[in-house]
């Protein structure tokens, strides 16, 4: 119980706050100045996006060669494709065949006015849309300055 008694005796009501008091040069000044807003910062405007890199594109293709020149004879079928690589004669018509490496050339030609005319012209493999594959009959061409023609056996 002493110690109970010891207790209560440092249990005492709260202190009483007393404001001290204001010296007379402190009660004239003005009140203090309201806060200054807070400071807003411009930014310069933001570069310009850069516009992307441009894009290389290749160049168009070339255009496709022109088509190889038509003989219409015997005389303009040799000088555009050279001798023939086998001829086989018969009583009213010739059969010329040029080979190349990836494809065949068969003309058909016919008497007509003292010379042979071509009347039909196949490859084989055949063009896309017509007997005659233009790639084919341009890759027989003999090119300029070979010899246009070769002895007949």
């Amino acid at each position: 119980m002493a110690a109970l008694v010891l207790l209560a005796g440092c249990a005492t009501s709260s202190p009483e706050i007393i404001a001290a008091p204001v010296p007379q040069e402190m009660a004239s000044l003005p009140p203090p100045p309201p806060p200054l807003p807070e400071p807003v910062l411009e930014l310069p405007p933001a570069p310009p996006e850069p516009e992307p890199p441009a894009v290389m594109l290749p160049p168009p293709p070339p255009e496709p060669p022109p088509p190889p020149p038509t003989p219409t004879d015997a005389q303009s079928l040799r000088a555009a494709y050279g001798a023939p690589a086998f001829i086989r004669r018969e009583p009213d018509s010739e059969l010329w065949r040029y080979d190349g490496m990836n494809c065949a050339a068969f003309f058909f030609l016919y008497p007509e006015g003292g010379t042979y005319r071509i009347r039909h012209a196949e490859t084989s493999p055949r063009g896309r849309d017509e007997p005659a594959d233009p790639d084919c009959l341009r890759s027989l061409i003999v090119p300029a300055g070979a010899p246009a023609s070769a002895p007949m056996l």
